[in-house]
């Protein structure tokens, strides 16, 4: 199985699948997608030495194992986790998309995009299409990492992106964001854009 679409720190482990396409109606759909991610997340847990099931909490987000912390995320090309233990990491946050169509971008732009973000992302050499999957996955990986912590909703206008290098991207949260999430600082993406997908991952650190 491969480990990760990219470079991970040594204590963060990774699981990728790609999915196998299935026919099925909504509700078989959804129940194909939540065993393979906890089928994921438990080899990522397996690496760094635990055994356990991942629960779900009543908001449907992972409950994971003692002593560890992670994220899962599934597209309908792969399925993806990392998992890394709570005396190395706060919180972690991962996410796969595959590159959005145009119709997509064209609907959804004004509620995902702030002003100046997209005109970063193309300043740096994205295409328009690449450059907004990769402004939504990265702020749902915020938001995973985040929720982690400090489980309040915050939408895609209160985060923004402020830089992007050729494998990073920078995200902070604005004054609109709500006051519990007024401590956090600016977080950093890992991303990578290939074979018309894009996986993104982030990680806090007390240390950091």
């Amino acid at each position: 199985m491969p480990r990760s679409p990219f470079a991970l720190p040594s204590d963060v482990s990774s699981t990728l699948f790609e999915r196998e396409y299935v026919m099925a109606n909504g509700k078989e759909k959804r129940g194909a997608e939540f065993r393979s991610g906890r089928l994921a997340a438990e080899c990522s847990l397996l690496q760094i030495g635990i055994a356990g099931e991942v629960g779900v909490a009543d908001d449907r987000s992972p409950i994971w194992p003692e002593r560890s912390v992670g994220s899962i995320s599934h597209s309908d090309a792969f399925v993806w986790s990392i998992a890394g233990l709570t005396s190395d990491l706060d919180s972690l946050g991962v996410d796969t998309e595959p590159i959005a169509e145009a119709t997509t971008v064209g609907h959804l732009k004004d509620e995902i995009l702030l002003p100046g973000e997209e005109e970063l992302l193309l300043e740096h050499g994205f295409d328009e299409l690449p450059a907004f999957t990769l402004i939504f996955s990265a702020k749902e990986s915020f938001y995973k990492c985040l929720y982690q912590l400090e489980p309040v909703f915050f939408g895609f206008h209160e985060v923004q992106v402020k830089s992007v290098d050729g494998e990073t991207l920078v995200l902070e949260l604005t004054d609109e964001c709500p006051d519990e999430l007024q401590r956090f600082d600016a977080i950093q993406i890992e991303y990578i854009v290939t074979n018309d997908n894009v996986f993104t991952a982030c990680w806090m650190r007390s240390s950091e």
